[in-house]
Order: C-alpha cells, then sequence, then structure tokens
C-alpha cells in the first residue's frame, strides 16, 4: 500500500481541481520544488464526467484514479501518517486506503474539514447527521461521540488537546469532551487554522463598515486574547505554515504569504492572463505551497501548482485532458 504523508489543505469547489490535501516534506531547490519520493498529491477531478479522487506524484507523473463510481467523491484529506483518506461522498464521511481500496462509511458523520484528523491518525472531527452539532469518529473503533450540539467548520488543534469550531463566533472546546468557550464574537467564514504551537489561530471573518462589507483576516489566541488584523479584503481559508512563521491565503483572486506578525506580505501565484487562484495548502515541513489556478481567465477548469515561498508561480503539476480520457 503506497503511503501518502500530509498536506494540510483545503476543500473549496474549483472545477478540475476541486480540493487539494497531500504532498510530502518539500525541499526548495532553486524555484523549483521538489519533494520526496514517497510523497503524493490527492485531489478532485470532474475529467470523468463526475467528481472523482485522483493521486498523482509531485513531479506530475503517476497519475491514478482512486475513486471510479457515479457517486459523487471529493475533498480528500488524507490522515497524518498517509495510511487513510477521509472524504466526502454524498455529504457523508467516509474513509478508504492510500490506493482507494477499503473504502467505507463513517456512520454518524456528515461533512467534515481539512484539518479535521488528530494527529495521531486514530480520530476524525465531523459535524454530525443533519450537521446539528460535531462529533469525534474513531476511525479504527468505528464508534462516534458527541461534542458539541451545534457547530460547523471544526479544526483540531496540532497539540489534539483542543478543538476550534464556528457557532455565531469563533469558539474552542476540549478535544476530550468539556464546556465550549466563545474566544472571538466574529464569526468565521471558514475553518480556522492553528499555529503549529496550538496557541493562536487565523481566520477569515465578514466586516460591514456602513454599505461596504469585506473579509478580513485576523490572528487571535485560543484563550480569546490579543486578536489582531492581518489583512483586509481578502478570501478562502487561510492556512498557518508547518513552521510557523508564515501563512497563506488569497486575495483577488491571487495567492499570498504575510508572516504572523503581518509583516511581508508577499504575492505567490502568478497570473499573466488575469486567472484566478485559490485554495494554497503547505507541505508538511512547510518549505513549498500547493495551490490551483485556472487554466485561463473564466475558464471552469483548473490546474494544479507547487511553488515555495520567494520563487514565483512554481511550476503545474497537472495538465489539460479531453473529457472523453
Amino acid at each position: 500500500m503506497r503511503k501518502l504523508p500530509s498536506f494540510g489543505g483545503g476543500a473549496v469547489l474549483a472545477s478540475l481541481i476541486l480540493s487539494i490535501s497531500v504532498a510530502n516534506g518539500g525541499a526548495a531547490a532553486g524555484v523549483t520544488p521538489k519533494a520526496d519520493s514517497g510523497g503524493t498529491i490527492v485531489f478532485t477531478s470532474d475529467r470523468d464526467g463526475d467528481y472523482d479522487i485522483y493521486a498523482v506524484n509531485p513531479d506530475g507523473s503517476g497519475l491514478t484514479q482512486l475513486t471510479q463510481n457515479k457517486i459523487e467523491d471529493s475533498s480528500p484529506v488524507p490522515s497524518p501518517d498517509g495510511h487513510l483518506i477521509a472524504f466526502n461522498s454524498r455529504g457523508a464521511l467516509a474513509l478508504m486506503k492510500a490506493d482507494g481500496s477499503g473504502r467505507r462509511p463513517v456512520p454518524g458523520c456528515s461533512w467534515f474539514t481539512a484539518s479535521s484528523w488528530s494527529a495521531d491518525s486514530t480520530r476524525l472531527v465531523c459535524q454530525t447527521k443533519g450537521a446539528a452539532g460535531l462529533a469525534i469518529a474513531d476511525t479504527a473503533r468505528g464508534t462516534i461521540r458527541a461534542l458539541t450540539p451545534r457547530g460547523s467548520d471544526a479544526t483540531w488543534s496540532p497539540d489534539e488537546r483542543t478543538i476550534a469550531f464556528s457557532d455565531q463566533g469563533l469558539w474552542v472546546v476540549p478535544a476530550d469532551g468539556g464546556a465550549p468557550r466563545r474566544v472571538s464574537r466574529r464569526k468565521p467564514s471558514f475553518a480556522a487554522s492553528w499555529s503549529p504551537d496550538s496557541q493562536r489561530l487565523v481566520y477569515g471573518a465578514l466586516v460591514v463598515s456602513g454599505r461596504i462589507s469585506r473579509l478580513d483576516l485576523f490572528t487571535i489566541g485560543a484563550d480569546g486574547s490579543n486578536e489582531q488584523r492581518l489583512a483586509k479584503d481578502v478570501g478562502g481559508p487561510p492556512r498557518w505554515s508547518p513552521e510557523g512563521s508564515l501563512i497563506a491565503f488569497v486575495k483577488h483572486g491571487a495567492v499570498y504569504t504575510i508572516r504572523a506578525d503581518g509583516s511581508s506580505l508577499q504575492r505567490l501565484s502568478v497570473s499573466p492572463g488575469g486567472e484566478s487562484s485559490s485554495e494554497p495548502a503547505w507541505t508538511k515541513d512547510g518549505s513549498a505551497l500547493l495551490y490551483a489556478r485556472q487554466r485561463y481567465r473564466g475558464a471552469h477548469d483548473s490546474d494544479l501548482f507547487l511553488t515555495s515561498p520567494g520563487a514565483g508561480a512554481g511550476r503545474a503539476l497537472t495538465q489539460p485532458f479531453p473529457w472523453a480520457a
């Protein structure tokens, strides 16, 4: 069985690339990021007429279809140890092995978010059936435990102690159970991202000023202290780098990074024809970044790019192929 080391990524509808999830720790070499030979990237494509999950090597070779059916399969998120992939199938949570075998549902769970795995790869936090609240699913034992009666967009802290979620504000709750605590009255527009030391969160929230509304990026302590605005008018879920110094996000259809203290804003993606980029996701060691970019301005299809901070647009990992492929 091929192992898929973790790549922190999200799940936002694009078209050719619906979600992005894994790659092994990459090391930049000049302007061309590289990844260890064992690393693999998983994503969702509608190349066969409906959404299925695929895998590709970091050099663009070895494209493999992992799911093959008429059911919409999307948003693949590998476990940190690389043995399992969690994904959404018809609005419910499912699991499969890294090679696509052993597909099975996770009873009691519906939608989940990209940072739903515990660091030890044994549990997932998900929304319960009907999306009423949050629950912890033990993937080995097949059990499920209620966590909160309400909430969405849950993310597990790297130290496995705390889960952040959205419910008319940003909340945290002990992963082992307990009383939820609100850390910000601002409601996240998508799942927050934890700092590697589990001390802070970065999230996007709607800010309204008169007739003008925009999405701004904030960081805040897990205890609700020291909230700071990092950037204005952003889009898509932010991603804190595994080594802690940078945060990746989308602004005006381009991928940017910014330091955790709000300095050194830098654009990474390049759009020679006005193409829109989205879905930034870091390699496990934080040395490289994966993102999706439209094939051309206004295109239905996107391609997957791999780059490193300061290395420009990087290189495409996927290429156009016919619908009948």
